[in-house]
This record gives C-alpha cells, structure tokens and sequence, in this order.
C-alpha cells in the first residue's frame, strides 16, 4: 500500500502565507539574508544596507 503526506491544515497554510508576506518586502528579505549567514548588530546591518535605523530596526 502506497503512503502519502499528510496534507498541510489550513492554519499551517495560513501560518506559511503569514510568514512568506512578512518576508516579502525587500529591505527585510535583505536582512534576513544577512542575518542567516552570521550574526549582525542593527548598526552593522544599517551601514550595510544603507539605511536608516529606525527603518532597519522596524524589519527586524
């Protein structure tokens, strides 16, 4: 007998859009590369990025 996944539930469903629209603006999907390779202070993260603290902090 052939076995299959399990479907994903709606509330994991909706979980994944959440996440994946959160992520989706460009300064944080930025940031979110930068953090996954090492671990950035906000103030490295502005001077990489190029902009400012309050908008690098409010991605965070």
């Amino acid at each position: 007998m052939a076995s299959y996944p399990v479907p994903p539930t709606q509330v994991s469903l909706e979980a994944a859009l959440t996440a994946l629209a959160a992520a989706g603006e460009e300064t944080r999907l930025r940031i979110l590369a930068l953090i996954a390779q090492t671990e950035l202070a906000v103030s490295e993260l502005v001077a990489i990025l190029g902009q400012s603290q309050p908008r690098v902090s409010r991605h965070l």
